[in-house]
């Protein structure tokens, strides 16, 4: 579906699917391996040593073993028009630089950077703070250095020569808070998967979630 919708977003505003994407920070190779079964050029980037050899054994993928911040220049050349980072961006110490880098990497006006973030204004993050003995996914300051709001994401996204051009809410909102209920109820009978993914969708409609995926555009401006 994330694949699905940032195709959707590019050719929206391009008339077109992207050429060539960059999945900084690609894990395992899971978003390169369903951009090239799309029949789409893509590269990752993956500093993990277990990344690498996953994505080599089980998808005969090589990815790029290279610091994003130290060795952008070798990417500079290679004619990507799309940048995505899927969770990366609130584990870096720098977003700015990182976001700016990729800004240089996109040599092309027709290009858009995508990424997904944590979001403090949201449910989950209120559950959380209320209960920090029992979940710590959102909230772990060992896992996400950085939390998000909506401002926030716009002024990194500005400062980065970019413009933003779209957003996607969502997340595990409803799941825990219905399983904090469970807890404190002793009961079970709430947690039922029509429930919460109702639920969910009332939450995202009304940016309640904890999670949101943004595209941005090279601000030619500027």
């Amino acid at each position: 579906p994330k694949l699905d919708w940032v195709l959707k977003i590019f050719k929206s505003k391009y008339g077109t699917k992207p050429r060539k994407i960059l999945d900084v920070g690609t894990g395992s190779g899971h978003f390169v391996k369903m951009c090239l079964d799309e029949g789409i050029v893509c590269d990752g980037i993956e500093v993990s040593k277990s990344g690498l050899d996953f994505a080599k054994n089980n998808f005969n993928i090589d990815l790029y073993s290279k610091d994003i911040f130290s060795e952008w220049e070798f990417f500079k050349s290679k004619g990507y028009d799309l940048v995505t980072f899927w969770g990366l961006i609130e584990h870096v110490t720098d977003p700015l630089k990182l976001l700016k880098i990729s800004s240089k990497i996109l040599e092309n006006n027709d290009s858009m950077i995508v990424g997904s973030v944590p979001r403090l204004h949201s449910l989950s993050s209120f559950i959380q703070r209320n209960f920090p003995e029992k979940i710590i996914r959102h909230l772990d300051p060992l896992g996400h250095i950085h939390m998000f709001t909506d401002l926030s994401l716009s002024t990194l996204v500005h400062e980065s020569n970019f413009k933003l051009h779209s957003l996607w809410y969502f997340g595990m909102d409803s799941y825990e808070l219905l399983v904090q209920l469970a807890s404190f109820s002793k009961s079970n009978n709430l947690l039922n998967e029509k429930i919460i993914k109702e639920l969910q969708f009332l939450m995202d409609i009304n940016t309640l979630s904890d999670s949101m995926i943004f595209t941005a555009t090279k601000n030619t401006d500027k």
